[in-house]
């Protein structure tokens, strides 16, 4: 009777100790299982480099949610779908707008979402969809990389062109310059 008592006891201990450790890694991590949640699709025209399901989502600037999925747009292959999960508190609104930005210099990416103002109307599903879309507009950095050929070329143009005016034969010509221009100083000085 006393072997069996002790396997009880011990039992029982496993048992509060192991939901201890649950409760405690709960409450380290900040995890709330209260919190209750809104999934959002976003379609993102170009490439989403650095993003990742579980990448931060935030509504300026503060932690919203998460990314929960992100695939080729079935309907738009040149689109990607981006589906993103925020409390149910966030006031995610029809002029709300979603870009991509970077964490630091990590180039790790998340979401940022901006805009919606107070009079705006809630953002709901369209018939068809399974849930509301966020309007996307291309981040500063994206918009960066998409000139980026055209900056490439007028720059190779001004390299080019200086070139051309400090080449040997200009550079005699600027020397000379700066001969007469010391000579013509010189004798107004002198004078």
């Amino acid at each position: 009777m006393e072997t069996r008592a002790s396997y009880l006891i011990v039992g029982c201990f496993v048992i509060v100790a192991m939901a201890g450790l649950l409760v405690g890694a709960l409450w380290i991590t900040g995890a709330r299982v209260d919190r209750q949640t809104v999934l959002y699709d976003i379609r993102f025209e170009g490439a989403v480099a650095g993003l990742k399901p579980g990448n931060p989502v935030q509504y300026r600037g503060i932690p919203v949610g998460l990314v929960t999925d992100m695939r080729i747009d079935p309907q738009n292959v040149e689109l990607v779908l981006v589906t993103i999960e925020v409390e149910a508190d966030t006031p995610i609104r029809t002029d709300t707008v979603a870009t991509l930005a970077l964490q630091g210099i990590t180039g790790v990416s998340f979401v940022q979402l901006s805009g919606g103002s107070q009079d705006a109307a809630a953002l709901v599903a369209t018939p068809g969809r399974d849930r509301p879309v966020i309007a996307s507009h291309p981040s500063q950095l994206a918009q960066l990389f998409e000139s980026a050929p055209e900056l490439l070329q007028r720059a190779i143009a001004v390299i080019e062109l200086t070139e051309k005016i400090l080449g040997p034969e200009n550079q005699q010509s600027i020397a000379g310059t700066l001969k007469n221009v010391e000579a013509l100083t010189g004798a107004l000085a002198d004078s």
